[in-house]
């Protein structure tokens, strides 16, 4: 049997418009019940005329530690900033993966963090879909 092509896409597209697509809620969107992060300045220092800082950050929930630390860059783009010098490691005496970073001394550098830091939460909130306990 032979069938032209508008026949096929005519009895085709009559099929088709009788499916409709569900609404679907997505989980990752909306933070899980009880599931929280945090992330805070713990300590700041200063190096080669430049403030150095320790983010602590962790959440209640398992995660790859060392791929969220990384998360730091993109919350550095984020604010338009220069991320210098960036460490991410666990560090044993805290008890918490932590993330080391330079910005310039003084209030300009002070704002550079603040806005990371907020930057960084909103990440690891999107990442983990948790909310954050900071």
């Amino acid at each position: 049997m032979h069938f032209s092509l508008s026949l096929l896409l005519a009895a085709s597209s009559t099929l088709l418009s009788g499916i409709t697509a569900s609404p679907v809620k997505n989980e990752s969107l909306e933070p899980r019940q009880g599931c929280t992060f945090w992330a805070r300045t713990i300590d700041v220092w200063h190096e080669d005329g430049m403030s150095r800082r320790r983010v602590s950050y962790g959440a209640s929930k398992d995660a790859d530690w060392g791929y969220m630390g990384g998360k730091w860059r993109e919350a550095c783009d984020n604010c338009g900033g220069s991320c210098n010098n960036v460490g991410v490691y666990y560090h044993g005496a805290v008890g918490t993966w932590v993330v080391d970073s330079n910005e310039v001394l003084g209030v300009g550098g002070d704002g550079i963090h603040e806005c990371n830091l907020k930057s960084f939460k909103e990440i690891l909130g999107r990442e983990l879909g948790c909310s954050d306990a900071s």
